[in-house]
């Protein structure tokens, strides 16, 4: 494929992972990292369209439809989870984080409190929201997703998107993306796992209610995804084939991988 390929990286989806795995598939010389969302704007628009050109692989926290700014031929491709998991390694994430912006708030809140403040509109359908372009990822006010923001999101995976990936079937993920893609194999480790206080399935059921209720259009939309991600595992049947295979050399080549990370991480450490 001779299309740029930007990699919209939906929060705590497996993307930090995702991330190092893409780049040992593609050279610094060809990656444009955007760093967070709201580097966006600034970064993509009519005047910075040609320096983008020589770029392979665009990558990071970004909204769908900075492929308008690229004057190359782009095709995306994503990752999703289950809302209630996403949702909660996002607050686990936060609350583990002491420079985040909403770390003071909420390192003695709860979820529920979290949530109901409204002061992450990621909280709230936040997949949807960057599926769905960028009004809706930074202008839409909590609550006011509605059906027409999830069939936008639709269309666009059905237009632009080689695949949307699934956290809970990553492996499969990525030997699709081999693939379609013609990679190397993409071993890896975990990175950048939240510390979890409590593991989801240990929720009250009010609790993973309420996640739901605010994430009724992730939820939909996920249901969608799955079912594209099971046709495309219908076209490639050989990735089924070798999963158990992969998943053996994973154990052992993810091994490496760690010592690769740490590496990585106190190089971007002594730089400041």
């Amino acid at each position: 494929m001779n299309d740029t390929l930007i990699f919209l990286h939906l929060p705590r989806t497996g993307g930090t992972t995702l991330r190092d795995i893409l780049s040992k598939q593609y050279s610094d010389k060809v990656t444009f990292e955007n760093k967070t969302l709201l580097d966006t704007d600034q970064n993509f628009n009519a005047e910075n369209k040609s320096e983008k050109r020589k770029h392979k692989l665009i990558k990071g926290h970004v909204y769908f439809g900075i492929h308008e700014h690229i004057t190359q031929n782009c095709t995306y491709f994503s990752m999703m989870r289950n809302p209630i998991e996403r949702v909660t390694s996002l607050y686990n994430y936060i609350k583990n984080r002491s420079k985040h912006k909403d770390y003071e708030y909420i390192k003695n809140k709860s979820i529920t409190h979290y949530i109901e403040s409204k002061r992450n509109l990621f909280m709230d359908n936040g997949q949807t929201r960057l599926l769905a372009g960028r009004h809706t990822s930074l202008e839409v006010p909590f609550r006011r997703i509605n059906e027409g923001h999830l069939e936008q999101a639709k269309e666009n995976i059905k237009s632009h998107f080689i695949l949307v990936g699934l956290t809970e079937r990553y492996d499969e993920t990525l030997l699709l993306l081999q693939r379609m893609l013609q990679w190397k194999t993409p071993t890896y480790s975990i990175a950048n796992a939240a510390k979890r206080e409590k593991k989801t399935k240990q929720h009250a059921p009010k609790i993973r209610e309420l996640i739901a209720e605010y994430n009724q259009l992730d939820f939909l939309l996920y249901d969608y995804v799955s079912a594209l991600f099971d046709e495309q595992i219908k076209k490639y049947p050989m990735v089924l084939e070798e999963l158990e295979k992969f998943e053996l050399k994973n154990r052992f080549a993810g091994k490496f991988h760690v010592g690769s990370r740490i590496k990585r991480k106190i190089s971007k450490w002594t730089k400041y």
